[in-house]
């Protein structure tokens, strides 16, 4: 994942030059099967035997990277050729993360919020590890670091064959996929918690995603004029950031309202993301993305959190699968809207409207917080607390 995150964008901002609109547009397509997919690979995943069927996933995903590697080597790919790699790789990915977080759930067991941060650390970690391997893009060649990555991909189709306790279900889902995804439905629609977590979920991928991966690798490239070295030095403090933050939480043994960490994380999030449209000095620029990185961290560990205790365990990647469809939704508008905003603005000063939308959401839902607090105050009868939507106990 770290790999693809610089080798991708750096195929196409640089070595085949394509427009901002077709960046945005490829960028979306890595992510556009999951919303057709997510809620079907969901139920798969409550279904199936998850260590074969990760295993299975793994080995596939090799396929198209190494089809891509094979295409540089015969000459660019072209615009349409990196489109079939954006759907391909999408296609598997939205199989591949209802079952990864339904393999979590059981790994973790009763000490979720444990579990789910150091899930977040780790992840991120290692996502470090391959931004440094792809930043060898100018010496090794695109295609060598791309048979790196299938190799990567390989070893890890081993070590889920060897990871114990993630074999058949744990609760017999029903058979029909309608029925588990309606039952999800259910319980997502009645958990308050689960409601205003989808909303954070759809605004997070439509304000932040669509930034990153379309914003920032265009800023870098075109706005600074660094190489594939600084896309993946921008990559890198971004998670740097994410795992101090996650390492806090570690050490702080989690928040107890996790809710109002989430919508912090996401306000602190705004701000930095606009003060990019300032157009700082590159070192600067770096500093904010990792503070931003850091924001990420706080937000995905208190919605990775939040998602794991509030998920049926009989329904629980179909759960998941459906909060995800929601990231994955904003995500794939956000990259489209932000490829087309950038064709009339420079990368910086899009930063803005992203960064408003944010703010002007989460001061929303802090006034319906507000309000429903104020309501419980007057009397019995005036409606439930804004805790018993969104203060989930550690």
């Amino acid at each position: 994942m770290g790999m693809q995150n610089v080798v991708l964008p750096w195929l196409l901002t640089h070595e085949l030059q394509l427009p901002p609109r077709w960046v945005g547009l490829v960028q979306t397509c890595a992510v556009l099967p999951a919303i057709g997919l997510l809620l079907p690979a969901g139920h798969w995943a409550d279904r199936a035997h998850l260590r074969r069927h990760l295993v299975g996933l793994q080995l596939l995903a090799m396929l198209p990277i190494l089809a891509l590697a094979a295409a540089l080597m015969r000459g660019a790919p072209g615009p349409l050729g990196m489109l079939a790699y954006a759907l391909a790789m999408g296609a598997i990915g939205a199989f591949v993360s209802p079952a990864r977080e339904a393999a979590l759930g059981r790994v973790a067991g009763a000490r979720l919020e444990r579990g789910a941060t150091a899930y977040i650390g780790v992840e991120y970690g290692l996502q470090m590890a391959g931004f440094w391997l792809a930043s060898h893009a100018v010496g090794w060649g695109s295609a060598a670091v791309l048979v790196v990555q299938a190799l990567l991909v390989l070893a890890s189709a081993a070590a889920w064959a060897g990871l114990r306790g993630i074999g058949p279900p744990a609760a017999a889902a029903p058979r029909a996929a309608p029925g588990s995804l309606m039952q999800a439905l259910r319980h997502l629609l009645r958990a308050a918690a689960l409601r205003e977590l989808a909303l954070v979920n759809l605004m997070m991928g439509l304000c932040f995603l669509g930034a990153f991966f379309v914003l920032v690798p265009l800023a870098v490239v075109r706005h600074y004029g660094a190489g594939v070295d600084g896309l993946a030095l921008a990559n890198l403090l971004f998670m740097a950031g994410t795992l101090a933050a996650v390492a806090v939480l570690l050490v702080r043994r989690g928040l107890h309202d996790k809710a109002r960490a989430l919508r912090r994380a996401c306000a602190a999030g705004a701000v930095l993301l606009g003060l990019l449209a300032l157009g700082p000095p590159w070192p600067l620029f770096l500093l904010l993305l990792a503070l931003w990185g850091a924001t990420a961290g706080v937000a995905l560990s208190m919605g990775q959190a939040i998602a794991q205790e509030q998920a049926p365990s009989g329904h629980k990647a179909a759960t998941l699968s459906l909060l995800m469809l929601g990231f994955i939704a904003g995500q794939t508008l956000g990259s489209l809207l932000m490829g087309l905003l950038l064709e009339g603005l420079s990368p910086l000063r899009g930063a803005l409207v992203p960064a408003v939308a944010m703010l002007g959401f989460v001061a929303a839902i802090e006034r319906s917080c507000r309000l429903q607090n104020a309501a419980f105050r007057r009397g019995p009868g005036s409606g439930p607390p804004s805790t018993s939507s969104w203060r989930i106990p550690r």
